[in-house]
């Protein structure tokens, strides 16, 4: 067994009279097998020291220091491991019965050797190996009274040990609970900082809530107007198309009309340059082809700037598509577009006076 593992280990009986020691490694031990060793020892110890059997169940065992019964005992390594071993009350009893006995065997036995050899000190050869061990027994341990002053010093040693472990060991809850009360102090604070915090975000959550409450009412208003802003423009096109579609028909009405006014202002032109009242004066019994060479002729002669072509002259001369579709526009107007060029007319001339009989003539009597 080396030093270094070795751990001095030591059984005392209640009386403080018997008391063995011994070593054992370390490493190799729980406490609770140190104490258990401890205690089968002693107990047979003392079983032939006192000249009975006693059973190590028969005791209780308290040792020192206070470490726990699974621990390696190599942490007892500094200071040894001292165990204190108590018998019951049986074995007690037992323990005081046999120490009476042996005194009151040796009390005869010293009487009767007063009386018959008092010069002689020595013990009978045929006294038999209990005697002796009674008489060691009553030579080694003292009255019963001196067991019980030992066993009541060692326990009141005992008592102060564990009342300084309890009040080391209520300084330290003392300290442990102020640390942990000023942490939970913190943690407290920490708490309701974070309480605080949150109430605000709640408050901000709750305004942004009822903002979005209200964008949400005003959105809705402008969704609701923008229907109807819809609806109006939808009413808007249908009407533009009709309006367009009419422009368009009005055009289509006016363009043959306004081609046919071009060719008449072409032929008043050309009245003039000749010296002409009227067209059928100029054409009189000519054909188109002579009347075209006549015109073209006499342009030339002239000097007019900007002389038609002596085919645009035939085409003028003509009757022509241009003055067709003109005179089918003219023919095909509505009442109301014809009621509405009459109206364009002066109040208080002589055509409009004419146009409204031949309207209310051709309408079958029908007002303005």
């Amino acid at each position: 067994m080396t030093s270094n593992d070795s751990v001095k280990v030591t059984a005392v009986w209640s009386d403080d009279r018997n008391t063995l020691e011994n070593s054992l490694r370390g490493s190799d031990h729980t406490v609770a097998m140190a104490v258990g060793i401890l205690q089968n020892h002693i107990t047979r110890h003392v079983s032939r020291v006192y000249g009975l059997e006693l059973d190590p169940l028969t005791t209780q065992a308290r040792y020192f220091p206070a470490v726990q019964p699974s621990d390696m005992l190599r942490v007892c390594r500094s200071d040894g491991l001292t165990a204190l071993i108590t018998p019951n009350a049986e074995t007690n009893r037992r323990i005081k019965t046999q120490l009476a006995l042996n005194a009151q065997a040796n009390q005869t036995h010293v009487e009767s050797n007063t009386t018959s050899q008092p010069s002689t000190s020595a013990v009978p050869p045929h006294e038999s190996n209990n005697a002796r061990r009674r008489n060691a027994a009553s030579t080694a341990n003292p009255p019963q009274v001196t067991m019980d002053s030992q066993l009541k010093e060692m326990l009141a040693s005992m008592q102060k040990e564990i009342a300084e472990i309890r009040g080391k060991t209520e300084k330290e809850i003392a300290e442990i609970r102020g640390k942990n009360e000023k942490e939970i102090a913190e943690i407290r604070g920490k708490n309701e900082k974070v309480l605080s915090e949150n109430e605000s975000i709640h408050s901000e959550n709750k305004r942004i809530l009822n903002e979005n409450e209200s964008m949400r009412g005003e959105i809705e208003s402008i969704n609701s107007g923008l229907t109807s802003v819809r609806r109006d423009l939808d009413a808007a096109r249908v009407k533009h198309t009709q309006d367009v579609e009419a422009l368009r028909q009005v055009t289509m009405l006016l363009v043959p009309v306004h081609l046919r006014v071009l060719l008449d202002l072409a032929r008043r032109k050309v009245l003039e340059h000749l010296g002409y009242e009227t067209w059928e004066e100029l054409r009189a019994s000519c054909s188109i082809h002579q009347l075209s060479n006549k015109i073209f002729d006499a342009l030339k002669q002239q000097g007019v700037s900007y002389t038609p072509s002596h085919q645009s002259i035939l085409f003028l001369c003509s009757y022509n598509n241009i003055r067709r579709a003109g005179n089918t526009a003219a023919h095909s107007a509505k009442e109301d577009d014809i009621r509405h060029a009459v109206l364009t007319q002066p109040l208080d001339s002589r055509d409009r006076e004419c146009l409204e009989n031949l309207f209310t003539y051709a309408y079958n009597g029908k007002q303005l």
